[in-house]
Parts: C-alpha cells; sequence; structure tokens
C-alpha cells in the first residue's frame, strides 16, 4: 500500500467516525482544576531574562 493509498482510506473512514464522550476528559478536567486550587495558576512571563 502506497502512502497516498493510505491517506485515501483514513480520509474515507474519518467520514464515519462517531466522536466518544470519553469520561476520561472529565476526569482530566477535575484533576487539572483541583491542581490550580491547590497550588494556583501558573503565570508565565516571556519577557522575564534567564538567570
Amino acid at each position: 500500500m502506497t502512502y497516498d493509498e493510505a491517506v485515501d482510506i483514513s480520509l474515507e473512514e474519518i467520514k464515519v467516525l462517531k466522536a466518544i464522550d470519553e469520561p476520561l476528559w472529565e476526569e482530566l478536567d477535575r484533576k487539572r482544576e483541583e491542581y490550580i486550587r491547590i497550588h494556583g495558576e501558573v503565570e508565565l512571563d516571556d519577557d522575564e531574562e534567564d538567570e
């Protein structure tokens, strides 16, 4: 199978894929919110020089 054939097959398969409501994402969001609540929001400052 050539690369182009594989791409064509993949594009056809994408058309019939159905989204899955994965509970993992809800758990990940909950854990991220909990981490931020405990440790605070990370602030990135690109203007600071490395010391």
